[in-house]
C-alpha cells in the first residue's frame, strides 16, 4: 500500500512536470507492467490517442525513483506568491494598520491569477475588499478566516477555496506539498516577529507559502512588515500562534486555516 501511494505521488509529479513543459492535454494510464503512459495533444492524435509516449518503469525502479522524489519534495517547498505589505506605500495609519487580512487576500488572488503585484494595484484591491466587507459584514477590521474565504469566493469568484481545522504542522505542510496556498489567522503577539511595532497585533493574518524541513520553518508572506516577503517562522511558533478570530479570547480561537488551490 505504501508503494502504491508513493507511486501515485511520483506519477503526479511526472505529469505535472510534463504539463509545465507545455505538453497540453496530458492523458495517462497504468499498465500491468507498471508502465506510465503519457499522451499529449502535441504528440498524438486526440481522437485515436495513438503515438503514445511510453515510459517503462519496473516496480522496484519506480520505488527508488519515487522515494527520491518524495524525499526531495519534502525537504523544501517554496510557492511563488507575489508579495505586498498591508501598507504598500509605507503608511501604517488607518486603515492600512488593519489591512493584514485584505493584503493576504490580494496576495492569494495574484497567486491564482499568476500575475505580478505592484503597490498601486495592491492598494486599490485592498480598498475594494474593504468596501465589500463593510457592505457584507458591516466592518472591515478583524475578519475571521471563514469571512475571508467568503471574500475570495464571492468578490473574486474563486472556486477551490475552503477552510479546515488542522491538528499540527504536518497538516499545513501537506497542503503546501500539493501546491496549495495556506492563509493563517494568528494571535500576532505570539509570533515574536522582531519587525512588528511592539507589542505586535492582537489578531493578524498571513500567507504561508512553503516550508523548510532542514530548519523546521514555515516560509510566509507576512503583510505585517515590509520585510515580510519569505519571512520564516518555526513550525512550533506558527502552529502555537494559529488561532482564528475569537472575540474576547483570541488565543482560544480555532486552529483553522484557509486553503487556496492554484486553479486553472
Amino acid at each position: 500500500m505504501r508503494w502504491l501511494q508513493n507511486s501515485l505521488f511520483c506519477s503526479h509529479r511526472i505529469i505535472s512536470a510534463a504539463k509545465d513543459s507545455a505538453l497540453v492535454d496530458v492523458y495517462y494510464s497504468y499498465t500491468p507492467s507498471s508502465r506510465l503512459i503519457l499522451c499529449s495533444s502535441k504528440l498524438c492524435n486526440r481522437a485515436t490517442k495513438k503515438s503514445f509516449v511510453t515510459i517503462s518503469i519496473f516496480p522496484i525502479v519506480m520505488i527508488g525513483i519515487c522515494a527520491g522524489a518524495l524525499s526531495a519534495h519534502a525537504a523544501s517547498i517554496s510557492i511563488a506568491v507575489p508579495f505586498t505589505s498591508q501598507a504598500p506605500f509605507g503608511s501604517w495609519a488607518s486603515p492600512w494598520q488593519d489591512f493584514c487580512e485584505e493584503a493576504s487576500l490580494v496576495m492569494a488572488a495574484h497567486f491564482r491569477w499568476g500575475v505580478p503585484l505592484a503597490p498601486e494595484i495592491a492598494n486599490l484591491e485592498m480598498q475594494i475588499i474593504k468596501q465589500f466587507e463593510e457592505i457584507v459584514f458591516g466592518r472591515y477590521k478583524d475578519t475571521s478566516i471563514e469571512e475571508s474565504a467568503f471574500v475570495l469566493q464571492k468578490l473574486f469568484g474563486f472556486d477551490g477555496v475552503r477552510t479546515r481545522l488542522v491538528a499540527g504542522p504536518d497538516d499545513i505542510r501537506a497542503e503546501l506539498a500539493w501546491g496549495r496556498l495556506v492563509i493563517a489567522p494568528v494571535s500576532g503577539r505570539m509570533l515574536g516577529n522582531p519587525y512588528f511595532t511592539p507589542p505586535g497585533p492582537l489578531y493578524h493574518m498571513l500567507v504561508v507559502r512553503g516550508f523548510d524541513e532542514k530548519t523546521q520553518e514555515f516560509i510566509t508572506n507576512d503583510p505585517g512588515t515590509r520585510r515580510g516577503n519569505g519571512f520564516r517562522y518555526g513550525y512550533a511558533t506558527l502552529f502555537a500562534a494559529l488561532h482564528d478570530l475569537n472575540k474576547g479570547n483570541r488565543e482560544q480561537g480555532e486552529k483553522r486555516i484557509m486553503v487556496v488551490e492554484k486553479g486553472t
